[in-house]
């Protein structure tokens, strides 16, 4: 056997115990999870200060239905902002909890989402983590350091994670990655057939009272056993099934167990299983779009540009098949089939990885579906994907490019790294404010979108209630002569009018958006009209046609305060003190204090 070498005091040098190794490996790797965590708190940490923006003005400030009483036990399964197709009870419980909890202040609601993202972006490194070694991936040297902290960085800087984690109102998207991610956790980790089973199927449950793209979720385990399975790939598939349902089967008998309880409850609350089993689906249509979402997607999760909350349209029309969107299609299918060959016939943990992608941003490809807003595609959809691709690109590396002799290939990888995140880091500082301020948003997602409907409209609003009087009226006269409509600005337009006593620009106004076909479909959009109707008609004289008006306006949705308070004023000049003050204590009693 051979003996130790002496050192320079003559004493042997004896290796340090294997127990020791992996000990300081460990104490390693937590220094530097702990360092990368902090790193992205302070970076996130400014939105302790950030205010609610967009829908979140309504749901925590203005409406009554968290914040007071008992109506939040009927909202949290049907009715939350005016929903018909979805069913997230779990995380609308979670804003009920969090509004009483702190207030109704957007500080604490802000930290929380960001707790979650933190949260999220450890679970993402320590699976990466398991994963790897699950597959064999052995590190050494500065490779040992390198998982968990790359697959954290890139979930927890990635810029297209701003809007998820900033805008409070998507604790959704964080709550769906975050039971998702734990449940491939159990999966990789519980020895016990029987428990994680058990488990897997409560998370999956979670994570679909969370958000229904929680729907993605088995494939996307699926992706994950087929990396973790021990047969070789040369033995024959029925041999190769049998022993994957005999070691699996029962984790996806429990996420089907799950599936149907929720199935279950959705049927109960929402009346419907499937919301648009009636909606007339456009094959090429729905197939071109879903094409180039997905490039897109794959564009935006690598290399990250073209921020915006609004995206309102494709390049192209997507109902016509053009050389263009031909060749997006092309390669679109080609790499899901391609990736889909791979997986199955070489178990590759490349393909496998672009599949675990492919899974997770399936649901906001718009498949089988209409779009539900403005927007062909939001940032925040990309989060699970993005945290797919952090999780299972590790696995594809047996040894990392860094870690290579030849000194081209392993510098032009970290410089690649070093300067994705550079420029991430520099896009959240430029990012994040943006996203904490209702008003800076919308300008941003203007000046981006001079047309979108959504933008005009927002922005309006925010001008308005920020007393900017002179620059609303700036943009509501670029609305009256813009050539594309925007009916819901020129609602909000004749409201304004009214404050103003701009009797004539608030009668064009109603008129211009009298015959709209969006009041049919907009509840939203009928109530702020027909108080606007309600208000001109009582400023011009017609008192009686003014208080039927109201009254119509009240029985659309009496969770409003505003048109309580007029009829209270109303009766109160008239001398019925009574009525008034039923009027005005109603109004009082939705008002936020």
């Amino acid at each position: 056997m051979g003996r130790a070498s002496p050192s320079a005091d003559g004493d042997p040098q004896c290796p340090a115990p294997l127990g020791d190794k992996r000990g300081a490996m460990s104490r390693s790797r937590g220094i530097i999870t702990l360092a990368v965590l902090a790193a992205i708190a302070l970076l996130y940490l400014p939105v302790r200060h950030a205010g609610f923006v967009w829908d979140d003005l309504l749901n925590f400030q203005q409406m009554p239905w968290l914040r007071t009483g008992d109506q939040w036990k009927q909202i949290i399964f049907r009715g939350y902002n005016d929903w018909a197709y979805y069913f997230r009870p779990l995380i609308i419980a979670f804003f009920t909890l969090q509004i009483r909890l702190f207030d109704d202040a957007p500080g604490p609601m802000h930290l929380v989402s960001l707790a979650m993202h933190l949260l999220n972006t450890f679970i993402v490194g320590l699976l990466a983590l398991r994963l790897r070694a699950a597959c064999g991936r052995q590190d050494d040297g500065l490779e040992r350091w390198l998982v968990p902290a790359l697959p954290m960085l890139f979930f927890g800087l990635h810029p297209a994670l701003v809007e998820a984690v900033v805008w409070v109102g998507c604790q959704f998207e964080l709550a769906l990655t975050l039971f998702i991610l734990l449940a491939l956790l159990a999966n990789l980790s519980i020895k016990s057939q029987l428990f994680r089973a058990i488990v897997v199927g409560a998370l999956f449950f979670l994570s679909a009272l969370s958000k229904e793209s929680a729907v993605c979720f088995p494939l996307l385990l699926l992706c994950q056993d087929m990396l973790l399975a021990r047969d070789a790939a040369s033995n024959g598939f029925a041999r190769r099934m049998m022993s994957f349902v005999r070691e699996r089967g029962g984790i996806y008998m429990a996420c089907a167990i799950a599936g149907l309880i929720y199935l279950g409850l959705r049927q109960w609350a929402l009346g419907r299983i499937n919301p648009l089993a009636q909606v007339h689906v456009d094959v090429l249509t729905n197939l071109q779009q879903a094409c180039f979402l997905y490039l897109r997607y794959w564009a935006l999760a690598i290399v990250p540009s073209g921020l915006n909350p609004l995206h309102p349209a494709l390049p192209y029309p997507p109902e016509h098949l053009t050389a263009l969107s031909g060749l997006i299609d092309v390669a679109a299918i080609s790499i899901v089939i391609g990736a889909i060959i791979l997986a199955v016939r070489r178990r590759s943990p490349a393909a496998i990885s672009v599949l675990a992608f492919s899974v997770a941003i399936a649901p906001a490809l718009h498949l089988g579906s209409i779009n539900f807003d403005g927007s062909t595609y939001h940032e925040r959809y990309a989060m699970l994907a993005i945290a797919a691709l952090a999780v299972f690109v590790p696995t594809a590396f047996s040894r990392w490019p860094f870690a290579t002799s030849n000194r081209v290939v392993s510098v032009v990888p970290a410089v690649a790294c070093l300067a994705w995140l550079a420029t991430s880091i520099l896009a959240l500082i430029t990012v994040i404010p943006l996203w904490s301020s209702n008003l800076r948003l919308w300008e941003w997602a203007l000046a981006v979108n001079p047309h979108a409907e959504e933008a005009k409209a927002m922005l309006f609003n925010a001008y308005d209630a920020a007393g900017r009087t002179s620059d609303a009226r700036h943009l509501a006269d670029r609305i009256m002569s813009d050539p594309v409509p925007c009916d819901k600005c020129v609602v909000n337009v004749a409201n304004f009018a009214l404050d103003q006593g701009d009797l004539a620009l608030a009668s064009t106004a109603l008129d211009k958006v009298q015959a709209s076909r969006q009041l049919r479909y907009d509840p939203r959009m009928l109530h702020s009209y027909l108080f606007g109707r309600a208000r001109w008609l009582l400023a011009t004289g017609q008192i009686a046609d003014g208080k039927a008006m109201l009254t119509m306006t009240i029985e659309g949705d009496p969770t409003d305060p505003q048109p309580y308070a007029v009829m209270g004023s109303v009766l109160l000049r008239e001398g019925n003190a009574d009525e008034a003050e039923r009027y005005l204590s109603k109004a009082r009693a939705l008002t936020l204090p």
